[in-house]
């Protein structure tokens, strides 16, 4: 068994790295702040299990695939001229420095300068002096919470704009059933119809995506 391990250490490494592939697609992509907006969009709306947390999710998903398939093809490219085809300690070094140098392209495209000067100046401060020549903004420790912070920051900035108009709606319909002493009925069954028509009759989900993928380019 000892003599067969060096031979699995490759493969091993290989299994480690694809179940952090989950953590990376939740934290490192478009997932972030699309499955934030609709999540929000939902509790603008006032719905409560409509659309559903899974469904909310698959398209979240099937989004961020569509967004990050340029990604994966110059991954997928590179790894082709590259000529691997055995997965020993080199290829599996190459490949990781292909996936690492991209990724970090993607991450540096998408992140808010701000949150990145933040990160670094902090890292300045926390990190022992070993570790001081590492800090740069390709530095995965550094960017991956920058650009999370700024998908988070621009999510709650979208949820905000789309929660004006329902919040306006929810005001006047309470206001004109306290004005008809109508105080027994929850200004809620009378606003949420009211709302999803004005969604629906204005293409709100289309529009609401189309922007969400265009936030990308």
């Amino acid at each position: 068994m000892p003599n067969n391990l060096p031979a699995l250490l490759p493969s091993i490494f290989l299994v480690m790295a694809l179940g952090l592939l989950p953590f990376l697609v939740a934290m490192g992509t478009a997932f972030t702040k699309i499955s934030i907006v609709l999540s929000l969009l939902r509790n603008a709306l006032g719905l409560q299990q409509a659309p559903s947390t899974l469904v909310i999710n698959s398209i979240a998903l099937t989004l961020t695939i569509f967004i990050m398939a340029p990604l994966g093809q110059s991954i997928a490219q590179q790894i082709a001229q590259a000529d691997i085809t055995s997965y020993d300690w080199d290829n599996l070094s190459k490949i990781f420095h292909i996936v690492n140098n991209t990724y970090k392209e993607y991450l540096n495209r998408y992140v808010s300068e701000r949150e990145l000067a933040f990160f670094m100046d902090a890292a300045r401060k926390l990190w022992p002096p070993s570790l001081q020549d590492q800090i740069t903004r390709t530095n995965m420790l550094i960017l991956l919470p920058a650009h999370v912070t700024s998908e988070i920051t621009r999510a709650f900035e979208i949820a905000f704009l789309l929660f004006l108009p329902f919040l306006v709606i929810d005001m006047v319909v309470s206001n004109i059933l306290l004005a008809m002493g109508a105080m027994m009925v929850s200004p809620m069954i009378v606003s949420l119809p009211i709302k999803i028509l004005l969604f629906v009759a204005s293409d709100g989900w289309g529009r609401l995506i189309h922007n969400l993928v265009l936030s990308y380019i």
